[in-house]
């Protein structure tokens, strides 16, 4: 069977995705100590998600954001429908 990395890299993000949106552990998600799940999704925090303007006028936004290691900050954007992007 020949090797897709392109298919295990989106794997990969999907499941560091699921790390951080969720309350499963790291433990959980690899199956074991956490390490395996650390040093196979190192990369995805790398990542820079771009943000494409949808041209849409809210009445307002309220942004939110929480500082990580590394110098990382997750940031949510909310206004009067929900949320209108993360990043």
């Amino acid at each position: 069977m020949k090797s897709r990395p392109d298919l295990t890299r989106r794997s990969d993000l999907e499941t560091f995705v699921a790390y951080l949106m969720g309350s499963a552990s790291q433990r959980d998600l690899s199956g074991g100590t956490g390490r395996s799940l650390r040093r196979h999704h190192g990369w995805c925090w790398k990542v820079e998600p771009v943000i494409e303007p949808t041209g849409v006028v809210h009445p307002w936004v309220q942004l939110d954001g929480i500082h990580l290691s590394g110098g990382w900050c997750a940031l949510i954007a909310l206004g009067p429908a929900g949320v209108l992007a993360w990043q």
